[in-house]
């Protein structure tokens, strides 16, 4: 059932991602094959997440602080 939802050569984009919900997000997302940008306003909420670091240590996670409510940082 896993490969019907297959997301190889996909990018996401995850706001508000060092959140609970924002990492597990992401690293679901990475399970399932696409690569995440993941946005916060604060990369200081960012909670250990040993799932959430592999992959951001091997290229799969890349982070950018953002706060999409300004047009300019989007």
């Amino acid at each position: 059932m896993k490969d019907l939802f297959r997301l190889d050569d996909r990018v996401a984009i995850v706001t508000g991602g060092f959140g609970q919900l924002g990492l597990q997000f992401s690293v679901v997302i990475c399970d399932y094959g696409a690569k995440v940008e993941v946005i916060d306003i604060s990369e200081e909420k960012k909670k250990a997440n040993k799932d959430f670091d592999k992959y951001l240590n091997i290229g799969r996670i890349k982070t950018n602080k953002a706060d999409i409510t300004k047009r300019p940082q989007i």
